[in-house]
């Protein structure tokens, strides 16, 4: 049995939340849950920017104490999939490149590094993940989604708003998104 972490150590990450009604359009073309398909829950959508993992909450608001959000809009464009090391596939939608996001990944990259936090190494590609698939789910299910939704979008959204996430879990149940900032 492993000891439960403190809310104080939890894994974090910063991310953009999306606007209802993208939201909802994204969960209507979201696959259906069945045997070894998970939909991420409707709470749980969001466009993740860095990964923090377990980290104290002050040092990432600390990190981004006079961080000023200049507004954009980004834009959802197709979807795809890819396999981490888990062995599960992960169904996603794209967010087409966009300067501002790039620069906003970017600069909260070096604040996070400047206060001693440790980024991502790999490469940023932005996407909403939409579902995951056990491996034993056949590839022929997944290719049938890809196929049927490979011309989402484009559908925008307003950018103004970043929040530092919380993610707990409990048993088997879908990680639950507790947001602890906001800039």
């Amino acid at each position: 049995m492993s000891t439960p972490r403190s809310v104080a150590s939890a894994r974090r990450f910063l991310a953009i939340p999306l606007p209802n009604a993208l939201r909802a359009t994204l969960l209507a073309v979201a696959p259906v849950a069945a045997s070894g398909v998970r939909p991420v829950d409707p709470d749980g959508l969001h466009l993740t920017l860095h990964f923090l993992g377990d980290v104290e909450p002050g040092l990432v608001s600390a990190a981004l104490a006079d961080l000023r959000l200049d507004p954009f809009e980004l834009e959802l464009r197709g979807v795809g999939q890819f396999t981490p090391a888990t062995g599960d596939t992960v169904l996603w939608a794209g967010v087409a490149a966009h300067a501002a996001l790039t620069r906003l990944h970017e600069d909260l990259g070096q604040r996070l590094r400047g206060a001693g936090l440790r980024t991502e190494s790999r490469p940023y590609a932005p996407h909403l993940t939409l579902a995951r698939c056990a491996p034993r789910v056949s590839k022929a299910l997944i290719e049938e989604w890809l196929h049927a939704q490979h011309d989402l979008g484009p559908l925008s959204w307003p950018v103004s708003t970043l929040h530092l996430y919380r993610s707990e879990r409990v048993a088997q149940q879908s990680p639950r998104y507790v947001v602890e900032a906001t800039w």
